[in-house]
């Protein structure tokens, strides 16, 4: 500790002192903690297609052991999304299917270089079964509104329970958008 002459604790353990902000106004408080100290975050993804399979590989990776928790909102009735739904006569991959995999995890084994939906669907089905998707995604579940609170500095999503057809809230301090273009 810092003995001043105003009597004051400025330990650089102490938390920040005086108001909150540089311009006095003490509407924002900072937290006691040091920088990159971990503390309790929730991650909303919506949506379970490629996007959201690799959020939870990478999610594992990064997070691992961290207070960090993570929920996935799929209207669908399982994962893969767009390859999930297009089932169309020769519904199939626009680019070389070599290309078209996650890039830390190619398949050698495609079958032909532009793909149909089943063989794409199957590959990335079982990269979210590898990967362990299941433990983080809600099936049928549909968001159907995203709102910012500025005075709680959280998002309040709002999703719809398909199987029963409720509606509720859920809150968390991130959201990812996975939820495609597609349709």
């Amino acid at each position: 500790m810092v003995a001043l002459t105003d009597g004051a604790d400025r330990s650089p353990f102490s938390g920040v002192r005086g108001p909150s902000s540089t311009n006095g106004n003490n509407n924002y408080h900072y937290k006691n903690q040091y920088l990159e100290q971990p503390r309790p975050v929730r991650i909303i993804v919506i949506g379970a297609g490629l996007s959201g399979i690799a959020a939870v590989k990478i999610f594992k990776e990064r997070f691992a052991g961290e207070p960090v928790e993570l929920v996935i909102y799929e209207k669908n009735n399982d994962v893969a999304g767009t390859w999930l739904e297009n089932r169309y006569p020769g519904c199939s991959c626009d680019v070389p299917a070599h290309a078209y995999t996650f890039s830390w995890e190619g398949n050698p084994l495609w079958s032909r270089a532009y793909v149909g939906a089943v063989e794409l669907f199957e590959y990335f089905k079982g990269r979210a079964v590898a990967y362990g998707v299941d433990e983080f995604v809600r099936l049928q579940h549909r968001v159907v509104g995203c709102d910012w609170d500025d005075q709680q500095g959280k998002w309040f999503v709002k999703v719809e329970d398909l199987s029963s057809e409720t509606t509720f809230v859920d809150s968390t301090e991130v959201v990812i958008n996975a939820c495609g273009f597609l349709k």
